[in-house]
């Protein structure tokens, strides 16, 4: 995925955090899919929500996890493209 990508939360997304450890939960209001998110993807999901590029968020995860980039990247790929497939996010390529 380009750095310059950016991404957009969904209008029939819904997030809900949970007490423990710091998951979530996704709710797709029109398809009903549910998608549960743990401490790290909901801090993806919270980038996406700010409007950030892909390697805004691939630089603030290896900042604030002490990950490499390239780990960093093809983690948060694999999110990005669930939540897209779920329809929780769209992707505007550059």
């Amino acid at each position: 995925m380009d750095h310059k990508t950016v991404l957009r939360i969904s209008k029939e997304a819904m997030c809900t955090e949970l007490e423990e450890e710091g998951d979530a939960v996704l709710l797709h209001l029109a398809t009903k899919v549910y998608y549960t998110l743990n401490e790290t993807g909901l801090f993806i999901y919270r980038r996406i929500e700010e409007g950030v590029q892909f390697g805004e968020i691939i630089e603030a995860l290896c900042s604030t996890y002490d990950v490499p980039s390239g780990e960093a990247e093809t983690e948060a790929e694999l999110l990005v493209r669930d939540l897209e497939r779920e329809e929780f996010c769209t992707v505007e390529e550059p």
